[in-house]
């Protein structure tokens, strides 16, 4: 692999890492304030940290032809220091919300009078206080903690969000050590 496509590999991760950070970023800044914590941005940040850290993930764990693909992710998984067992190699959450498999679940249960819950907890008492049957978990947020709830076909499920955000930061600081071991052009 020549040194222009190791450059624009490690351009494009680092790219989807700054998107994920700032994403991320603005979640935490809406969550932490009382005023502007229920507020629709923070789904919007939210599924965009998800989307660009599972672009990230898709870059470094791309699934298909493994003659095509096999070098990319060999390349990325040694200068990135990344092991099968990476926080961003999660789909679930980012599943969730690009296929909006809630609204099938809505839609088919709408007889049931059960309402739709979208809300950021302080803490997860809040959330186990409320929690009940008579609601679908569209999105829940726990900010003390970071996990994001959704409920799809099967359950309830919960994604933490501290390992993903915690491999992002160091992917990112990774992708700058590989350019300067491999003595690429710096961005």
């Amino acid at each position: 692999m020549d040194q222009l496509i190791k450059l624009s590999l490690l351009e494009e991760v680092d790219t989807q890492c700054l998107l994920a950070l700032n994403s991320y970023g603005k979640m935490k800044e809406l969550i932490d304030n009382p005023d502007t914590k229920q507020l629709k941005e923070v789904w919007q940040y939210l599924q965009a940290f998800l989307a660009h850290s599972g672009i990230l993930g898709s870059l470094i764990f791309k699934q298909g032809n493994p003659d095509k693909t096999k070098i990319v992710t060999e390349f990325l998984k040694e200068e990135l220091n990344i092991d099968d067992e990476s926080a961003i190699r999660e789909r679930g959450g980012r599943n969730f919300l690009e296929h909006i498999e809630a609204f099938e679940i809505y839609a088919a249960n709408r007889d049931d009078n059960k309402g739709i819950i979208q809300m950021v907890f302080d803490n997860k008492r809040g959330f186990e206080y409320m929690k009940s049957d008579r609601h679908y978990y569209k999105r829940v947020l726990i900010a003390e903690e970071m996990i994001f709830i959704y409920q799809n076909q099967e359950a309830i499920k919960e994604l933490p969000l501290n390992p993903i955000i915690t491999e992002v930061r160091r992917i990112f600081e990774e992708s700058d050590n590989a350019r300067n071991r491999l003595n690429i052009i710096q961005n």
